[in-house]
C-alpha cells in the first residue's frame, strides 16, 4: 500500500543559547517528540535535530500524512452462545457485530482467563497528521525541561531562552499554533548581522538551502567541518598546526552560525609561561586555539573562530590580540609573584582555606591525606622506596590552591602544583603526583601513570567520598554536586 509522506519542520527561534547547553537541549527536544510520535502512531523515516545559538530545528523526514489506524480487539458474548458447534455465528454474536460496527466475517473466538469468548476486530481510522501536529507542538514545547530556563514578557511561559519566532511546516502546509505569544509561520530569520531580513519557506525541504543563503549553516556537523578546514588553512600559513581540543571545538561549533577562522599574534615574552597556562588562558577566557610547531612547541600565534567570513576583519583580530595581551600580562604577573614562596611555605596558608563546612580546612585535609597515603601505600609491597615521595606529595598536594594563578584559573589546580614543584627542585615523582591526584578527568580515561600519583589520587577521592557521607551529603537520583559517583 502506497502511503503519502511529507517532511515536517519545526524551527524554534530564540535569543542566543549557552553553547554548553545546546547538545542537551537537542536531546531533550528529540526525546519528547519521539515519545509523542510513538504514542500517537505517527510513523516517520528519520528524526533529526540541528541548530545554532539562535535556533533549535527539528526535522521529521518521511512523516506519514495520516496517523496509523488503531486496531482494537473488542470482547463480545461467550463463545458457546455466540457460535454454533459447527462454527456458524448465532444471533448474540451477530447483534454484537452490528452494535460495534464489525463485519461478521471479522468475528473470532479467543481463549481468556474466564473461558472462550467471541471477539471482533475494530479499526479506528487515523487522524490527519497535520491536525495532530497542530495539537501536540505547543504541548511538547511547554513540557520541555531545561536547566536555567527563563520567564520573560508577561512572565507566564518558561523556556531556556525567550522565543522570538517559530516556523512549522508539514510539506508545504503551515501548522498553525501559538506559544509564548508567538504564532508559527513559514518565515525564518537569517544571520543576525550578515542577513537581517526574514524570508519565507515555501516547503520544509527548502530549509537547509534557504538558511545557507541567509548565511546560516544550520547543521552542526557541517559547521564543525568548516571550522576545522578554516583552522587548517590558517595554521598552514605559518607552517604550524592548531592544537586539537575536542571540548573547545564542540563549544565554538555552537557559538557561531557562519564560521571562519583568523590568525592572531602575541609577544614572544609570554612563551616563558608554562604551556598549560597559555593554552588555558586562550581556551577558557577567549575560546582561542593555540598553535604549535612540528615538535609540539607553542608558537606566539593563536586562532580565533569568527561568526563571519575572515576577509576584512583586521580590526576584529586587533581587538582579540589586545584582549589576549591583557590576559597574558596578568598571567605573567601571577606566575612571577607565585614563585616568591615555595609550595612548602604555602602549606601554612591552607589553614585559612575551608575544605567544606563541617570538614575543617584544606590543611586538615592535607593531614588526612598524609595518613591515608601511608596506609594505602603499605598495601602494595615492593614500593617501599616510594613512601617518602608519598608523604611529600600528600603534604604539597593542595598548596597550589593558595597561588594567585590557580585563584584566577581554577582549571589549573594540580597543573600549577606540578610546575611550581619542579621549579622548587622537588623530586619528579612528587611533582607528577600533585598533578595526577585529580585524574581521571571528567569524561576521560586519563589515569595516573605513577605509583605515587595513583595512591594520592585514591586517597583524595576516598577522603572526599567519606567526608561527604559523614555529613549526610549523599548523591541522589538527580543531584550529585560533589561528583561523588564519578570519584567512586
Amino acid at each position: 500500500i502506497m502511503v503519502d509522506k511529507r517532511n515536517f519542520l519545526l524551527e524554534i527561534g530564540v535569543e542566543e543559547l549557552p553553547a554548553s547547553l545546546i547538545p542537551s537541549i537537542f536531546e531533550e527536544t528529540k526525546s519528547h517528540f519521539l515519545e509523542k510520535f510513538k504514542e500517537l502512531r505517527l510513523h516517520f523515516e528519520d528524526l533529526q535535530l540541528v541548530g545554532t545559538p539562535r535556533r533549535i530545528a527539528l526535522i521529521a523526514k518521511g512523516l506519514q500524512e495520516y496517523q496509523e489506524p488503531l486496531i482494537l480487539e473488542v470482547k463480545g458474548p461467550a463463545a458457546k452462545v455466540g457460535f454454533s458447534p459447527d462454527g456458524k455465528a448465532l444471533q448474540p454474536a451477530l447483534a454484537f457485530a452490528r452494535a460495534q460496527g464489525i463485519d461478521p466475517q471479522d468475528l473470532f473466538i479467543k481463549e481468556t482467563e474466564k473461558g472462550k469468548y467471541v471477539f471482533g476486530k475494530k479499526v479506528r481510522d487515523g487522524q490527519p497528521t497535520k491536525e495532530i501536529l497542530t495539537q501536540i507542538c505547543p504541548v511538547i514545547l511547554r513540557s520541555l525541561n531545561f536547566p536555567r530556563s527563563m520567564f520573560w514578557g508577561e512572565g507566564d511561559y518558561r523556556f531556556v531562552r525567550p522565543i522570538r519566532w517559530l516556523v512549522a511546516l508539514f510539506g508545504e502546509d503551515e501548522i498553525p499554533f501559538t506559544v509564548a505569544g508567538v504564532t508559527a509561520s513559514r518565515f525564518t530569520q537569517g544571520h543576525r548581522f550578515l542577513s537581517k531580513n526574514s524570508q519565507d519557506l515555501l516547503k520544509a525541504d527548502d530549509y537547509f538551502p534557504v538558511l545557507e543563503n541567509l548565511k546560516v549553516i544550520v547543521d552542526p556537523i557541517q559547521r564543525r567541518a568548516m571550522i576545522e578546514q578554516a583552522l587548517d588553512r590558517e595554521a598552514k600559513r605559518i607552517n604550524g598546526h592548531w592544537l586539537k581540543d575536542e571540548d573547545l571545538i564542540n563549544e565554538v561549533t555552537f557559538l557561531v552560525e557562519y564560521p571562519d577562522a583568523a590568525l592572531g599574534n602575541f609577544h614572544d615574552k609570554y612563551l616563558q609561561l608554562p604551556a598549560c597556562v597559555l593554552t588555558t588562558v586562550m581556551k577558557h577566557h577567549q575560546k582561542y586555539f593555540a598553535c604549535v610547531d612540528d615538535e609540539g612547541n607553542l608558537l606566539s600565534r593563536f586562532l580565533v573562530v569568527l561568526n563571519r567570513p575572515a576577509s576584512g576583519c583586521e580590526k576584529i583580530i586587533h581587538g582579540n590580540e589586545r584582549v589576549l595581551k591583557a590576559r597574558l600580562e596578568d598571567a605573567l604577573f601571577f606566575f612571577n609573584e607565585d614563585q616568591k614562596r615555595n609550595l612548602e611555605q604555602r602549606t601554612e596558608s591552607l589553614k585559612g582555606i575551608v575544605f567544606q563546612e563541617g570538614l575543617g580546612t584544606m590543611w586538615e585535609k592535607t593531614q588526612r591525606l598524609k595518613f591515608l597515603v601511608a596506609r594505602l601505600g603499605a598495601c602494595f609491597p615492593g614500593n617501599e622506596e616510594s613512601f617518602t615521595y608519598l608523604d611529600r606529595a600528600a603534604l604539597l598536594a593542595k598548596a597550589d590552591l593558595t597561588c594567585e594563578m590557580v585563584k584566577e584559573l581554577p582549571e589549573l589546580q594540580g597543573h600549577m602544583g606540578k610546575v611550581y614543584a619542579q621549579l622548587n627542585g622537588e623530586n619528579e615523582e612528587v611533582a607528577t603526583a600533585i598533578k595526577e591526584q585529580y585524574l581521571p578527568s571528567p569524561g576521560q580515561e586519563n589515569y595516573p601513570e605513577t605509583f605515587t600519583g595513583s595512591i594520592l589520587s585514591l586517597a583524595d577521592k576516598m577522603d572526599n567520598i567519606v567526608s561527604s557521607f559523614v555529613l549526610g551529603r549523599l548523591p541522589s537520583g538527580s543531584t550529585d554536586p560533589f561528583g561523588l559517583r564519578r570519584q567512586a
